[in-house]
């Protein structure tokens, strides 16, 4: 009888620990990466080769969308960090260019 016991305590132990090497430990998504992208603002949007990127800036309240209406058809250099989605909270913008370059065809 202890024999089966000890055998029914075992299962249980092992069939724990499978579960718990399973289980989440922590968040699957993607952190922030650093990231610098030039590109030109075209109708309020970061267009980078070859995403286009949505700029946010950090808040107090959390993350709104970056005002790039000054910098339309310009060329600027946003350094900051890059979220999925193409999502990327600014830290700086610079102007390169005042105007952007034609892509070559």
């Amino acid at each position: 009888m202890r024999s089966k016991t000890i055998t029914n305590l075992s299962r249980a132990v092992v069939a724990a620990l499978a579960l718990a090497s399973v289980a989440p430990t922590e968040s699957r998504a993607s952190k922030p990466v650093p990231r610098t992208v030039t590109g030109c603002v075209i109708k309020g949007e970061l267009v980078g080769d070859p995403y286009v990127y949505s700029v946010r800036r950090q808040t107090k309240d959390g993350l709104e969308r970056y005002d790039l209406a000054p910098y339309e058809g310009r060329l600027i250099r946003v350094k900051g960090s890059l979220l999925p989605g193409d999502i990327l909270i600014a830290r700086t913008v610079t102007v390169v260019s005042q105007a952007c370059k034609p892509k070559a065809q």
